[in-house]
């Protein structure tokens, strides 16, 4: 059995009457309708979106929630690793004296009362 290369089934293809070579041309992709391959230097840089940084490990800060919670209950906390940066109860200002201690990325949470019941959604 003879090997399949692109020449010999393009020359099976002139030899194809006209008729079914307009058949082949119309089950063919047509070449707007390809979609090309970019490569982000072809992008221009304002368009471009900024690939994903890692996430941050949280882990220091989780276990500082974990064990003082109960001491911050109902109220926001900003967490840098495990220190406390900032705690209220309004999120706005939390994050506000978070910024003017020179944190650029706290953690914020709402620390819970583990001993409360929990909340369905309706008062």
């Amino acid at each position: 059995m003879a090997e399949v290369t692109l020449e010999s089934v393009l020359e099976q293809v002139r030899q194809l009457p006209t008729t079914e070579q307009q058949k082949l041309r119309e089950f063919l992709p047509k070449p707007e309708m390809v979609r090309p391959e970019f490569k982000a230097s072809q992008i221009p840089p304002g368009r471009r979106v900024p690939l994903a940084e890692t996430p941050k490990d949280c882990s220091k800060e989780l276990a500082w929630l974990a064990q003082n919670q109960y001491d911050y209950a109902g109220q926001w906390v900003a967490l840098e690793e495990d220190a406390l940066i900032a705690h209220g109860h309004d999120l706005l200002k939390v994050a506000e004296e978070a910024k003017s201690k020179g944190v650029t990325d706290p953690l914020f949470a709402r620390a819970e009362d583990p001993n409360a019941l929990p909340f369905a959604g309706w008062p």
